[in-house]
């Protein structure tokens, strides 16, 4: 789960140059450039801004191993209620302690640590910047003091200056490398935020009762609050979109990446298409067929990154249909216990009427869409949007040049949505069942969970030293 920010930097400028190179004539000027990026990476750079290790994305769980020396010497819980990150070896904390350990030289070296946003910004800028967005989900800055939390960098043993200044979402800085991209020389780069509160931003869920579900390669449900929210007991996180707004939610980490296992692994020479309307011929629920789509572990609401892939129930009578369906309800149970632990926190009075606007690749699928409002047993919206983090980003470069006066008055951007699907009651309870049933299939394998994932451990470094000598 590594990338080289080398080749990322390369891929970016090519990409912009490109998309420049083919506007159309009418298009004169542009007004700003903002970045959208995603969250949790982290790697180590030279003084000179070189990196000294390949990136390490949200995706990897190495650092696993060093949350038990985290909880030894910090109180866990009052680290997630100062940086609304729960403990996961997602988060970039953890991830120090990896490079701390695993990699000593390295991390000696460092001159700092850094995010590909920040590598991206340094390239073009020559500053060190972060954007308050992407400091809020690393897990060690403080929501409430607007700063780096003292005691979790203390924990990792980094110091201050080894980590970048941090600003707001759309501070705009003009003095920079604009011709490096094909942009007229002065034109502001704002730094924007990450993708996934942006996400949520570019399907237009400002209100306070707006839900986003995102289902892409993961998968996430999110609103945005105007004030740190923190669950009482850490099912959720919360990052920052703006001064005044940030987003909570959960993210999940099995969503498109788990119908693409069952493809590959069970029918690699059919189309996703096929799949979905062989799924779309078994009635809902798979017959009790129950699918825990824990292939690379999960994230909200359990955190549990031992978790693994469960089929349950399975009988003589179930056919390849019912695994692609149950394939395709066990993500959308893992997106409604996120959704179900989010209705919990409080709403400010006069919310909303609640929506749920979809994203995400899942949307071409309107077979699975239809499965959400059923399982939800909500309405589901699908924007208009074809890339919400984009249109996100966008939004807050608009606002940073004075073009809109707040990331509400995005309402004057969105056209009418493409579709609405309405649940099927009797699907809806149906589903009400089996996710009960879901939870507590969950809740009896925790201890089986952290067997096996020691079992496969072992098995995998008896087979690395194997091979590998």
């Amino acid at each position: 789960m590594e990338q080289n920010p080398e080749e990322i930097y390369a891929a970016f400028r090519s990409t912009v140059r490109q998309a420049i190179s083919k506007l159309p004539p009418s298009v004169h000027r542009i007004r700003s450039i903002t970045l959208s990026a995603a969250l949790h990476n982290i790697f180590p750079v030279s003084q000179a801004g070189d990196p000294l290790h390949p990136m390490l994305t949200w995706a990897d769980s190495r650092a696993e191993p060093y949350l038990d020396q985290i909880r030894e010497q910090l109180d866990v819980a009052a680290l997630y209620a100062r940086t609304g990150c729960p403990l996961h070896p997602m988060y970039p904390l953890a991830k120090l302690l990896w490079f701390r350990h695993e990699r000593p030289q390295i991390f000696a070296a460092a001159h700092r640590f850094i995010s590909i946003k920040e590598f991206i910004v340094q390239r073009l800028t020559g500053q060190a910047a972060v954007d308050r967005s992407v400091a809020s989900g690393t897990g060690f800055f403080d929501l409430h003091e607007d700063r780096w939390d003292a005691a979790a960098l203390g924990a990792a043993g980094v110091t201050l200056n080894r980590l970048s200044p941090v600003y707001s979402t759309t501070h705009a800085i003009a003095d920079w490398a604009a011709t490096e991209l094909g942009l007229s020389q002065g034109t502001p780069l704002v730094l924007g935020a990450g993708d996934g509160p942006l996400s949520t931003l570019g399907a237009g869920a400002v209100g306070s009762n707006q839900y986003t579900a995102t289902i892409g390669t993961s998968g996430a449900v999110r609103r945005c609050v105007p004030a740190p929210q923190i669950d009482p007991v850490a099912r959720n996180w919360c990052y920052n979109l703006t001064d005044n707004t940030w987003v909570v939610g959960g993210a999940i980490n099995n969503g498109g990446l788990a119908l693409q296992w069952f493809r590959d692994t069970f029918a690699p020479d059919a189309s996703y298409e096929t799949l979905v309307t062989n799924a779309g011929a078994v009635e809902a629920g798979s017959g009790g067929l129950i699918f825990l789509p824990f292939l690379t572990g999960d994230r909200a609401p359990y955190w549990n990154s031992r978790s693994r892939g469960v089929f349950f129930g399975v009988t003589l009578n179930h056919t390849h249909g019912h695994f692609a369906r149950a394939t395709l309800e066990g993500v959308l149970y893992a997106m409604y216990s996120v959704f179900a632990a989010l209705r919990m926190l409080p709403i400010e009075s006069g919310g909303d009427i609640l929506q749920i606007l979809a994203s995400g690749s899942f949307t071409r699928s309107p077979a699975w869409v239809q499965m959400m409002a059923d399982v939800f047993g909500h309405s589901i919206i699908v924007p208009s949007t074809s890339d919400a983090s984009a249109l996100g980003a966008a939004v807050l470069g608009m606002v940073a040049t004075g073009e809109l006066e707040s990331i509400v008055r995005i309402d004057r951007l969105l056209a009418a949505p493409v579709a609405v699907f309405q649940p099927d009651r009797g699907r809806h309870g149906t589903y009400e069942e089996l996710f009960g049933l879901y939870e507590t299939v969950y809740r009896n394998l925790i201890g089986a969970f952290d067997r096996v994932s020691g079992i496969q451990e072992r098995l995998s470094a008896a087979a690395r030293g194997s091979n590998y000598p």
